[in-house]
């Protein structure tokens, strides 16, 4: 059951975008330089911030300037996977620490941006080989942005796989092509009805 079903379409667009920005490696170095010097012989992925910040400076130089925003027509994918991948590698020494010292950190900033990170490069995988996203870089903000357009490929896979049934109810789901087609449910096995209800029948499908 699917309430306030005219939300899920926004949910579901958030959750299949994502940024990366040299604002967020730069406070991943000042983590690093903050646990060194309270944890003293802590294993840090040191290789994580410059391997990133290499990525940001070619971006920078490919895009001029001359404009805020720039349509990214080929993001190396592979590049961003192979440090996801040596990150994984590292962090069971890091988590390993941890345990053995018995330290605690609640909000870890190594491990929240290892998952930050991974969310965006998987993301990123989709992303390369899909026509429901486009891939953004901000030369003032040192930002790539990974927007979704059209998740309801995405939801309708979710519905298909994981459920015998979905119901979608809103009250304000308006105009109504336009969420029945981005809501993702099957066109071959909808049921669409409007009912009697205290708001404004036009405006109200179930």
């Amino acid at each position: 059951m699917i309430d306030e079903a005219h939300n899920l379409v926004n949910r579901s667009l958030a959750y299949y975008s994502h940024t990366l920005s040299r604002d967020q490696i730069v406070k991943l170095k000042r983590s690093f330089r903050q646990l060194k010097r309270s944890i003293g012989g802590i294993p840090l992925p040191e290789f994580v911030p410059s391997a990133l910040e290499k990525i940001f400076r070619s971006l920078q130089v490919q895009f001029d300037g001359q404009v805020t925003t720039y349509f990214v027509k080929k993001l190396d994918v592979a590049s961003f996977q192979t440090i996801l991948d040596k990150f994984e590698d590292d962090l069971p020494k890091y988590l390993r620490y941890l345990i053995e010292k018995s330290i605690h950190k609640p909000n870890d900033p190594v491990i929240s941006f290892y998952y930050h990170l991974k969310e965006f490069v998987e993301t990123a995988t989709i992303a390369e080989n899909s026509e429901q996203f486009s891939i953004l870089y901000n030369t003032h903000l040192s930002e790539i942005k990974i927007l979704c357009k059209d998740a309801s490929q995405f939801l309708n896979n979710r519905i298909k796989n994981s459920f015998r049934s979905a119901i979608a109810i809103s009250a304000t789901i308006t105009p109504f092509p336009f969420y029945r087609d981005l809501l993702g449910f099957p066109i071959e096995k909808q049921f669409m009805g409007a009912f009697l209800h205290h708001f404004l029948l036009k405006t109200g499908k179930y």
